[in-house]
């Protein structure tokens, strides 16, 4: 096991632009998917508030509470 650490921590010494890369690929990669869920969610929240909107503007309506 100390060989295996030994051997990743030297390969990112050797190669930095390569580590460099990679970590910059994870960061995008985790970005993109936050960005995701929160648009989703985002979404999700849109439409039923609109709907929830549309059945209050429908019962103020049948009721005429205005």
């Amino acid at each position: 096991m100390k060989d295996y650490f030994f051997l990743a921590f030297n390969n990112l010494r050797r190669r930095k632009l390569r580590a460099w890369l990679t970590i910059l690929g994870i960061f995008i990669g985790i970005a993109a998917v936050v960005a995701l869920i929160s648009l989703g969610q985002g979404l999700r929240e849109a439409v039923t508030g609109n709907r929830i909107w549309a059945s209050w503007k429908h019962i103020n309506k049948k009721i005429n509470f205005t």
